[in-house]
């Protein structure tokens, strides 16, 4: 991966881990998981001028991304495919014609299958609301609270023009000057977009009281379980479910509605990208993968070896050879991967 924040544009173009395609975007705090397993690839282009972004990235893997925007930091985002399992926080994405609203100081929680690319363009939000309470002063007297949802014209072509930023720097014409035309073009479109939304559906509108609920059950859940992994304390089903106040039942139900996942598979991935993180830091002398392992709790040494190479593509002996190589200056070899059939972690030991 090659990035380079000076100038009006850096890339991921061959990214290789889930937590390689958070850290390109560092304006928006976010943790990355691979769901899915195989070998990953993705990419993440991004087109800056002055303090906004514009972001377009895909992936070959399911991932989950959660995070916070900054105060007084907006996103418009959209999804250039959907899939059943895609959605946005407590939204499902339904259509390509979905344009999300996300404000500053606002969590989220998206899902994303592979193969599915989206945009996002970062927002002043201050601005971006006076200009959108000049469009309809009654609709936009104060700032949204909540993650919102348009409905635009599909003839709007919204999404197209929201790629047109990136296809002009991939053509060369790059400039500062040229690329600010077709900023403020892009930024016209967007806010014709809103203004001519057929439908809006708010993030604290009745009908999504019951999602809501799931997703808070499962984000105070994620909560508990990276505070405690953060501690290295591996927690149980039961401490989860007394923390948050909840049956295992329902703690069950949550995760598979919201992750289609079961907490104890979560928890197993979560600790996964945790050895695999320790693995790629340079390594100190004397660190091994039997003891990496252990101290995230796989003591059955060959499952962890199988569900590591399930997830990742790679043997955890490659991960960490790949970090020796890296510290001492060398190019590490490429070891031949086996086909890794692309599914879920089925384990739930």
């Amino acid at each position: 991966m090659s990035i380079t924040v000076e100038g009006v544009a850096q890339r991921a173009p061959n990214v290789t881990d889930a937590s390689e395609q958070a850290a390109a975007q560092p304006w928006v705090p976010m943790q990355c998981l691979q769901l899915s397993a195989g070998e990953y690839a993705g990419r993440c282009d991004v087109v800056k001028l002055n303090e906004q972004w514009a972001v377009r990235e895909s992936q070959n893997q399911t991932v989950n991304k959660r995070g916070a925007t900054p105060a007084n930091l907006c996103t418009l985002s959209m999804a250039c495919d959907v899939a059943p399992t895609m959605r946005f926080s407590q939204f499902d994405s339904t259509s390509r014609s979905q344009l999300f609203l996300l404000p500053g100081n606002s969590e989220f929680d998206v899902q994303v299958p592979g193969g599915i690319e989206t945009l996002y363009v970062t927002f002043e939000q201050d601005r971006l609301l006076e200009d959108l309470h000049a469009l309809n002063p009654r609709r936009w007297h104060s700032a949204p609270r909540d993650l919102q949802v348009f409905l635009v014209p599909r003839g709007l072509g919204t999404a197209r023009s929201m790629g047109e930023l990136f296809r002009f720097h991939d053509m060369g014409e790059g400039s500062p000057v040229s690329l600010r035309s077709v900023q403020a073009t892009l930024k016209g479109t967007l806010l014709h977009a809103i203004s001519s939304a057929t439908a809006t559906t708010t993030g604290d509108s009745p009908e999504l009281h019951a999602r809501r609920r799931v997703a808070h059950i499962v984000s105070a859940a994620r909560e508990y379980i990276e505070g405690c992994l953060s501690e290295r304390h591996l927690p149980t089903l039961a401490e989860i479910c007394r923390v948050i106040g909840v049956s295992e039942r329902v703690l069950q139900r949550s995760f598979r509605e919201y992750l289609g996942l079961t907490p104890v598979a979560y928890l197993r991935i979560a600790r996964l990208h945790r050895v695999r993180a320790e693995l790629s830091e340079i390594p100190s002398l004397g660190k091994t993968v039997t003891g990496v392992a252990v101290a995230w709790g796989f003591l059955h040494l060959g499952n962890f070896a199988q569900d590591y190479h399930r997830l990742f593509a790679e043997r955890p002996s490659e991960t960490l050879r790949r970090a020796r190589f890296g510290a001492e200056g060398q190019r590490a070899p490429i070891a031949r991967r086996a086909s890794v059939r692309n599914g879920p972690l089925y384990s739930s030991g």
